[in-house]
């Protein structure tokens, strides 16, 4: 008996029937099918149907490539298209760079979304982050990019929107808890913020005073804070009484809109009241205010609706929202519409 055969006794049959099948399959090739094609098919391929900018990057792919594309000197690129090759890297996950309109220049992705408490660091110092006093939330326009290209692009890209829930609780004497979330609306990033104050129980006067001595101020957006003394303030937490004693009016769901970003506000204040040891039954405030932002497309920095929700102003720049085109409220009833359809659409994210 051969030898072969006495050891394929010790192999089980199942075994022997998977060998099989395997040695019947066709050889795979070693490299892809657009490699084995003649390198004068290749270059005319290139040269003539492609872009200047796609054979660039395609050249970039392998060294073989390059020599074969470019034998004598590099390709000079004009100014729009050195733009869309460098828009065809950022497409590429491998590698791992996002395009800055505004030094038109690759970056490295540093950004994994919002922080905590510190201040981000921009790739471009020309660049300004959503920083928003008293909170500890920072947003980076990198971040905000980078969740659009995810959207635009496809999931091996840019950062899930999961990376944007984030809880805080913010400093001072008036511990306000913060759960942030994030979705893509007709092709926009929204922002939504659920802030809560169970306030200590001081007598009105104490807590008005804290509110408006907050150090630093409690931003709501850039442009509105808790304080009393600010520019612009939620009027469901500063309109008087006229209780004596009272300063604070109870509301529900009052609306309120920023007149400079897209920012659309959803207050209520109530007054309740709990039991505690050795001291009794104790009246307290408690404060609610949901935010909604539009950030816009991502696809800029100079993007008119990033720019107002950052702050980004002077003395030739000052935007101002058009009320006619997004009313009061007009914000926070597309965010309540996306999250109809997601719910009817079995949990799928709605884009608009």
């Amino acid at each position: 008996m051969p030898f072969s055969l006495s050891l394929s006794r010790l192999v089980p049959r199942r075994q022997q029937r998977q060998r099989n099948a395997l040695a019947a399959q066709p050889a795979q090739p070693l490299s892809s099918l657009f490699l084995q094609l003649p390198t004068d098919v290749v270059s005319y391929l290139c040269l003539e149907h492609l872009q200047p900018s796609s054979a660039v990057a395609l050249s970039l792919a392998c060294k073989s490539l390059f020599a074969l594309i470019f034998p004598t000197a590099k390709f000079t690129l004009t100014r729009p298209e050195r733009l869309e090759l460098q828009l065809l890297l950022e497409r590429d996950p491998a590698s791992n760079s996002w395009y800055c309109d505004t030094c038109c220049f690759l970056h490295p992705i540093l950004s994994k979304g919002p922080t905590r408490g510190a201040r981000p660091r921009e790739s471009c110092p020309d660049q300004r982050a959503l920083l928003l006093s008293g909170s500890g939330f920072a947003l980076t326009y990198q971040a905000v990019r980078l969740a659009m290209n995810r959207h635009f692009l496809g999931a091996p890209h840019g950062l899930p929107l999961d990376n944007f829930n984030l809880r805080l609780t913010a400093a001072g004497q008036l511990r306000w808890k913060e759960e942030w979330s994030a979705r893509i609306i007709r092709d926009e990033l929204f922002l939504s913020c659920r802030r809560t104050l169970s306030a200590p129980p001081w007598q009105d006067e104490s807590l008005r005073y804290a509110m408006n001595l907050a150090d630093p101020a409690y931003q709501l957006c850039t442009h509105f804070t808790t304080s009393a003394w600010a520019l612009s303030a939620p009027n469901a937490l500063t309109r008087g009484s006229p209780r004596p004693g009272q300063i604070f009016v109870p509301c529900r769901d009052y609306v309120e809109s920023c007149r400079q970003c897209l920012s659309d506000f959803v207050t209520t204040v109530e007054q309740r009241a709990r039991t505690r040891w050795f001291i009794g039954r104790e009246k307290y405030w408690f404060f609610a205010v949901t935010s909604y932002h539009s950030l816009g497309s991502g696809q800029s920095p100079s993007d008119e609706k990033w720019k107002a929700l950052v702050g980004k102003w002077s003395s030739t720049y000052n935007p101002w929202r058009d009320m006619d085109v997004y009313p009061r409220a007009s914000v926070q009833e597309m965010w309540h519409e996306a999250d109809a359809a997601y719910w009817v659409g079995g949990g799928q994210e709605a884009d608009g």
